[in-house]
């Protein structure tokens, strides 16, 4: 709307009500503002500098403002309903979510006996948080790398790692490890860096490519 010389406040409230709408379905979009921030930076290039960056972040403060009241109001309704029924540490719940992180992407991958709960054994043995922290950090690592010639691969794992945030069980609800529910909206971030990073081949074969990721 702004290209085209129009304003955009017509726009912004109609996004507005949207993500008003998708808290009251459900809360896990809380992080969907910091994703806005990403995808302002790629592929809208909207956050090429730190002014333009700052520019972004206000015109963001309705929006994490909402995502606050509706992460508060949700911990109040789990408070009331009993639903913090595991006594863990920090550090096995940072534990977990790095733990969660590889097995996601590995059932992404690879995805075989799944089911519809995966209990929290309370703690990792550490060779599985140490392999979790080795791929994590393979990825932060290739995102950092190709930053400038590939950066859908950093908005990729960002879309990632935001959307997945409020379900890894840093603040633990229920006794469930991990769900693979949690994880439609987050792999789409996933898809999106295979897919772009598929080479510029013949338009037919790149097609079929993107449809079988799909």
């Amino acid at each position: 709307a702004r290209s085209a010389g129009r304003r955009a406040w017509g726009n912004h409230l109609a996004v507005l009500a949207l993500f008003v709408a998708a808290l009251m379905c459900k809360p896990t979009v809380v992080t969907l503002p910091l994703l806005m921030l990403v995808l302002d930076w790629w592929p809208l290039g909207r956050a090429s500098t730190w002014k333009d960056l700052r520019g972004r972040v206000v015109e963001k403060i309705p929006f994490l403002a909402l995502s606050l009241a509706a992460g508060i109001a949700t911990i109040l309704a789990q408070v009331q309903v009993r639903g913090f029924v595991l006594d863990l540490t920090f550090a096995e719940r940072i534990q977990n979510a790095i733990v969660s992180l590889a097995r996601y992407l590995g059932s992404f991958a690879w995805p075989f006996d799944l089911i519809v709960c995966y209990p929290h054994p309370g703690s990792w043995p550490l060779p599985a948080v140490l392999g979790g922290c080795a791929l994590l950090g393979g990825l932060f690592a290739l995102a950092w790398w190709q930053r400038n010639s590939r950066p859908w691969i950093a908005a990729g794992l960002a879309w990632f790692l935001l959307l997945l945030l409020p379900a890894l069980g840093i603040v633990q609800a229920g006794f469930q490890a991990m769900a693979d529910r949690y994880t439609y909206l987050p792999m789409l971030g996933v898809v999106l860096a295979l897919v772009w990073s598929v080479p510029p081949v013949d338009t037919r074969v790149r097609r079929r490519v993107s449809t079988c990721v799909f």
